[in-house]
């Protein structure tokens, strides 16, 4: 009973002290934590680009000693400056269809598990995809050559579907969040991916000039190539227009191919990829280049039963001397800039390997973010003198780092409060400050 009675005694203390901070004091608090949430952290995160930094923390701070971030299923094959600058791909653009189809053929006869296209195929003269003429071939690219180009490509998309899943980039257009347009691909004249039957299922009914057979045509998928601003994320489903079906973005598309069963649908929220670290990718061996699969029939094997993503990785204006970051398809990542296929493949990893985290909707995170600044307020207001709130504010930021690893380890997550945590204990030392300055204001109120 004494005991209860003294928690009683202490509870009834710790509201005095609140109390008799005063309506002012917590005005002031609640105006320092909403400025430091909705426009401080906005403001300095703008100003000083704490992007790296986040990047940094995030790398780190989600690192999972049960489920490591390592290269364990996917395989790269990479177009680079040898292939590209000097060898058959003659530095084209329009890329060589003919040549990717080579490559499509010697990835097919490696026994890959999966393929997938990296490569923009959107029509030369953009149009909605639901008016793409099967058969029209002038209509797809009024150059006769590249015709035949993209026909050698479909055909081994084709011939490759017979025999395993085959991804192919789709055009979308429009502002995020969507819903979008979809738009025409070289490939839709040929009859594939012409219209959505359900989630990551489409409508390959192929065409006279390719015909596609029933083994194949459920083989063939096609997802959006476009990245999300923050990298981390993984590309959600995207919403389109007048289809109540949605569309895989492409290292979705791949890993839902390689794993359906067990495929982690990921429209119902924000969900965030830990990334493999270019220490351990410099160490792995996941990738070969184009030229090698070609020309070097035993590397062939390095393939076999894995899912296969073929990209660029040549540089953009000429062949340099020494490594460069000058390349065709680079993006900025936690690990640094590397190649949009390292992207997807790195993707790919942690859906098949369930290194996703699930992140809270904004007004759940901003609800979060003021739950820990007025508990930080709290704190503060309860320090019993001057060094009491330095090592409360010590304390705190130690609390703060923790939760920032448990929130990382579980969702993704960054709290960003550091600044507005920073701003309440400026605005608590002030207060402080005064109090002594004033003799004590709240023994002098109490000697009155």
């Amino acid at each position: 009973m004494i005991t209860l009675l003294k928690g009683k005694c202490g509870g009834h203390n710790m509201l005095k002290k609140l109390y008799e901070k005063g309506l002012g004091y917590w005005l002031t608090s609640i105006t320092v934590l909403l400025l430091g949430i909705f426009f401080i952290n906005q403001a300095v995160d703008s100003r000083l680009d704490l992007h790296d930094i986040k990047n940094y923390l995030f790398m780190h701070l989600s690192k999972s000693s049960t489920n490591p971030s390592t290269p364990r299923s996917v395989k790269l094959v990479l177009i680079d400056d040898d292939d590209f600058w000097d060898g058959e791909f003659h530095h084209r653009n329009p890329t060589d269809r003919e040549q990717l189809a080579k490559i499509i053929q010697k990835v097919d006869e490696a026994d890959a598990k999966a393929i997938a296209l990296d490569f923009d195929l959107r029509l030369p003269h953009p149009v909605p995809a639901d008016t793409v003429t099967i058969g029209d071939l002038h209509a797809m690219d009024p150059y006769g050559p590249y015709q035949e180009e993209t026909k050698i490509l479909v055909k081994a998309i084709v011939a490759a579907a017979e025999n395993r899943p085959v991804i192919l980039a789709k055009t979308i257009d429009g502002e995020d969040p969507g819903p979008y347009d979809l738009k025409g691909d070289v490939y839709q004249t040929f009859g594939i991916c012409k219209r959505l039957l359900a989630d990551g299922a489409w409508d390959n009914p192929g065409s006279d000039l390719v015909p596609i057979n029933k083994k194949a045509r459920p083989n063939i998928h096609c997802g959006y190539i476009a990245l999300m601003d923050d990298s981390r994320r993984i590309p959600p489903p995207a919403r389109i227009k007048g289809n109540r079906y949605r569309l895989d973005s492409f290292s979705m598309a791949l890993a839902r191919a390689v794993d359906g069963e067990h495929f982690k649908d990921f429209s119902d929220g924000s969900y965030y990829a830990s990334y493999i670290d270019q220490e351990t990718l410099d160490k792995s061996d996941i990738s070969i280049s184009s030229h090698d699969l070609i020309n070097d029939t035993e590397k062939k094997s390095f393939l076999s039963h894995r899912p296969v993503i073929i990209g660029a990785d040549w540089h953009t204006r000429a062949k340099p001397e020494v490594p460069s970051h000058g390349n065709v398809d680079l993006n900025d990542t936690p690990i640094g800039l590397v190649a949009g296929a390292l992207i997807h493949a790195n993707l790919v990893e942690a859906a098949l390997s369930n290194r996703f985290y699930y992140s809270p909707d904004e007004f759940t995170l901003h609800i979060i973010d003021i739950a820990i600044g007025i508990a930080a307020a709290v704190l503060f207001a309860l320090a019993d003198s001057l060094l009491g709130l330095f090592a409360m504010i010590l304390a705190t930021a130690g609390i703060l780092f923790l939760m920032q690893w448990m929130a990382l380890q579980m969702f993704a997550l960054f709290l960003d409060m550091y600044l507005p945590v920073l701003g309440l204990a400026l605005h608590a030392i002030v207060d402080r400050l005064l109090e002594s300055g004033h003799g004590g204001r709240h023994q002098g109120d109490n000697h009155a």
